[in-house]
Formats: structure tokens, C-alpha cells, sequence
């Protein structure tokens, strides 16, 4: 998340250049924001939300706490010989009420964490009179559990049963030295965090008196073709037309010099000797997160229209669209050519740098999340799973490989099992959504997915518009409601 995997791209500049599921732009932007990654920041789309939000947080009067706070968990929570590390959390108490409100702990995820989470979230806290506690995720941001060229230590302790010992850790301290008194709890995340908060209370039953999972990825997938495949449902015929045919000559320039020339002047790929199948994925990633961030509408009217006789046109218009929407480092990441970055550091005597690579790590390792082409589709069949473990091993280690099914064993993927009181939400036209909950899970577990065009990834937690479509209204109202009946039980 909102989820990617990262390459070795800290060493290719003398200032470390954080690649991960992030935001950060001049001005802080408040933690739902962040499910855009770091290289999808310099765009149209990016500067719009963080308009909207702070619009939203400016109606409210409210303004989230940006003064961090520290505390130090285990570096292995079953291992003391380890000693500890400096994690970082922000904590807001705008709406507390500091004598018996309750308090929303909000799993930041996959990305560093700049000040205390706002968007919808600042809306139930303000109906709950509550307060909010982030946690910045282990290796991540600010917060290695270690030195960050060791490897050893980087992928020994960066995992999830890791991240939510911390979770528990920090909820103990927050008890203990800053609310000193026991606490209710409701837990909130969106896409891993929010398969994380279904995990959290299976690993911790009775913990959480109310949970929000928004678009969580409970089920780890090896060959992901369904990413794409949805994106092919949800797309009109014609822009799925458009699209095709523009990816088929681009495939069909790349076997020229002078075409492979023009491929680059196009999309201005980070590494000359990229290969073709990493090209071809990088070049997929703006219709992918058009699609994943509610902009489909706005990406399929760029693209088109449909014009067979000119594939150069079209292919043209999306590459520009592209940059206008995300801006010009979605192409230059080392996400795409993580083996070429790599190698660039290994020639230069830097050693390994897991800065950058958390999130790499985690796909490599746990979750897979491969997202393949597959016959018939816009993505050519060459960006597949063979290309991605090539990756992981290219960075990590020889036999480095995600078993999923041992992790959907433990963690029961889309069956979870679990009492909890869980509202789980889904976008209709969220790619992730098949790696999601789609049916209720019992009275105290409803699923509801916003049916509409362009309700893509997380988007209940995003600062509501009077604009917005009712499904998506009428999913934020049963949140609030499932949490607040919950809270007050």
C-alpha cells in the first residue's frame, strides 16, 4: 500500500530517496493520505486530496497533531538479547475526553508517518469523543529497528507478527504513561493495515472493542492476475480497447532501436538497460493506479478516444496523461528495476541499504502480491511471477520466497476466524478488492462494498464531499454507526 514493491533506489542519490507507500509534499498531509506511494506525489491527483482534506479539516477546526512522540519496543518481541528501538507515534486529543473517551488506534502501514491521522477518522473521533494514537511501522519512515545495512536484522525482524507485538507494546505505553488509566479501544487500517486490524484480533482476542477494516488484503496471492483482470471488468470496453492496442505498439517499437528510443522519450524510465518485462510494468502502473485511486473516469477520457488507425496517438496521450495525473517520478523508481539498483550500489562498494526496501521485503517475504499480465489483458504475459522472484532474489537472498498458503494457513485469508466486531469495507472498483472480504462474516462482522464508479481503494477513509456518490456516503454512515453501536455496548 497501496502496495508495491520497492527497489534499491537509497543509493542512487546522495540524499536517500524514501520510496514507499507514502505521501509527502510541502505541507504535511494527514495519514489517510499517505495510501498514495511516495513516486504517485507529484501529480494532479495527489495535490487534490490534500486540497480536499485539508478543506475537510479546516470545516471541522480541526488540525492534527504534528509533534511527534517516541516510545522503544523490543527490536524482537521474543528475543530481549536484542535491546530495544526508538519507534515513533503521534497521538491527537482534539475530541478526547481525557476522563473516560475512548481512543482509535490507527495502523499507519506501509509508509513513514509525519503527524497524527486525519480524513474521515477525524470525524468519528469527534462523534466518539476520542482520541487517536498512530503508530509509524517498524522499518519504515523514521523508525528502523536497527541499522538499516544490516541486513540480517532487516529481515528477521520485519514481519507481521513483528509489527503487531508493536502495536500491543505502544498500546501499553500510551495506557501507562499518557492516558494513565485502562483505555477502550477501537482499531482502524486501510489495505494492509486494514488486513491487519482482522489479524490483530485473531492474534489478540478481546483487545479491540470495535474495529474498521477499509479495503483490507487478508488473503496473500502469489500469481495476483486478478489485479488486472478487475481492472478489465470495471473499464469501459473502449478504453480497455485503447489501452491494448496502445500496449501492443508499444510492444511492437520496443523491437527497434528508434522505437525503443521512442518508448523512452515517453515515459523516461529511471534505468537505460531496464528490460523489456520491467518496462512493460512500469509502464502499466498509470493505468493501475488510475484505476486503484478512483481516477478511471479521468484516465479513460485521457486515453481516448478510440482510435484504431493511430495507436501512436493514443499511446502518446496516455503517457502524458500518465505524468499530468502522477507526475514525473512514477517511472523512475527503482520499484521497477530493483536488480539494476542493486547492482549499481554492489559496483559502487555501498553494501546493502534496506531503506527504501521495507515494503519489498514484506512481498518478497509474506505476501506476494505479484501483479502478472495474463492472455487477453492490457499488461503483456512477460511482467509475471518469475520476473518478480528474480527481483526478490536479486536484492535478498538466493531462495527468497513468499509461502503464501503457509501464511493464509495461519491467518485463514478470506475465511477469518476471529469474534471480533469488525466493519470491513470495499470499493467497487478497487483491483485489491479480490484479495479482500466480499461477503459478512456474521452480525458483528459486516462487509459492505461501495457499488460505483470510481470507488476504488480506501475511499470511505478519505475526507468526505458533498459530491460524493451516495454508496459511498451510505458506507461511511454504517461505519460510524457499526463503530459507535459497538463502542457503546
Amino acid at each position: 500500500q497501496f502496495l508495491y514493491f520497492i527497489g534499491y533506489g537509497a543509493m542512487r542519490a546522495v540524499t536517500p530517496l524514501l520510496l514507499a507507500v507514502v505521501l509527502c509534499i510541502a505541507g504535511q498531509a494527514s495519514a489517510n493520505t499517505q495510501i498514495f506511494p511516495e513516486i504517485l506525489r507529484g501529480g494532479s491527483v495527489y495535490r487534490n486530496a490534500v486540497a480536499r482534506e485539508r478543506a475537510h479539516h479546516q470545516k471541522l477546526g480541526f488540525f492534527p497533531n504534528s509533534t511527534p512522540s517516541y516510545f522503544y519496543p523490543p527490536v524482537d518481541h521474543w528475543d530481549a538479547s536484542l535491546g530495544t528501538f526508538k519507534d515513533k507515534f503521534y497521538y491527537d486529543t482534539t475530541y478526547w475526553d481525557e476522563s473516560s473517551g475512548p481512543c482509535m488506534f490507527y495502523l499507519n502501514g506501509e509508509t513513514g508517518l509525519e503527524q497524527a491521522v486525519g480524513g474521515y477518522m477525524a470525524e468519528i473521533a469527534k462523534s466518539l469523543n476520542a482520541c487517536t494514537v498512530a503508530i509509524e511501522h517498524r522499518w519504515y519512515g523514521s523508525s528502523p529497528a536497527g541499522s538499516w545495512s544490516n541486513k540480517t536484522l532487516f529481515t528477521e525482524t520485519l514481519n507481521i507478527k513483528q509489527a503487531m507485538a508493536d502495536v500491543m507494546a505502544l498500546r501499553e505505553y500510551f495506557e501507562t504513561n499518557i492516558a494513565k488509566r485502562n483505555v477502550t479501544w477501537m482499531l482502524v487500517g486501510g489495505s494492509y493495515s486494514g488486513a491487519m486490524t482482522v489479524w490483530l484480533n485473531e492474534a489478540y482476542p478481546g483487545k479491540w472493542k470495535a474495529s474498521w477494516a477499509a479495503s483490507g488484503v487478508v488473503k496473500a496471492t502469489l500469481d495476483f492476475f486478478e489485479y488486472d483482470a478487475h481492472i478489465k471488468s470495471v473499464i469501459t470496453q473502449d478504453c480497455f480497447t485503447a489501452l491494448q492496442t496502445a500496449f501492443r505498439y508499444a510492444a511492437i517499437l520496443w523491437e527497434t532501436p528508434s522505437g525503443r528510443q521512442t518508448l523512452f522519450n515517453l515515459f523516461e524510465p529511471g534505468a537505460e538497460n531496464i528490460t523489456k518485462a520491467q518496462f512493460f510494468n512500469m509502464m502499466s502502473f498509470a493505468y493501475e493506479s488510475s484505476v486503484q485511486y478512483s481516477q478511471r473516469t479521468l484516465m479513460c477520457n485521457s486515453v481516448l478516444p478510440l482510435e484504431l488507425d493511430d495507436p501512436m496517438a493514443m499511446l502518446t496521450r496516455y503517457a502524458f496523461s500518465g505524468r499530468e495525473m502522477w507526475g514525473p517520478r512514477y517511472t523512475r523508481s527503482c520499484r521497477f528495476t530493483p536488480d539494476l539498483c542493486t547492482a549499481e550500489a554492489a559496483a559502487a562498494g555501498l553494501g546493502f541499504n534496506g531503506e527504501g526496501n521495507s515494503w519489498f521485503w514484506q512481498v518478497c517475504s509474506e505476501f506476494g502480491w505479484w501483479q502478472i499480465g495474463f492472455p487477453g489483458g492490457i499488461k503483456p504475459i512477460n511482467v509475471s511471477t518469475a520476473l518478480s522472484i528474480e527481483s526478490c532474489r536479486a536484492v535478498f537472498y538466493p531462495d527468497t520466497f513468499p509461502d503464501v498458503w503457509a501464511f493464509n494457513q495461519k491467518w485463514h485469508g478470506l475465511h477469518p476466524q476471529t469474534q471480533g466486531y469488525i466493519v470491513a469495507t470495499q470499493g467497487s472498483d478497487d483491483p485489491w478488492s479480490t484479495t479482500g472480504l466480499s461477503v459478512s462474516q456474521g452480525p458483528n462482522f459486516p462487509v459492505n462494498t461501495a457499488q460505483c464508479t470510481d470507488c476504488g481503494h480506501c475511499g470511505s477513509m478519505m475526507a468526505p464531499r458533498d459530491v460524493d456518490p451516495q454508496a459511498l456516503k451510505d458506507q461511511r454512515t454504517l461505519v460510524m454507526q457499526s463503530l459507535s453501536t459497538w463502542m457503546a455496548r
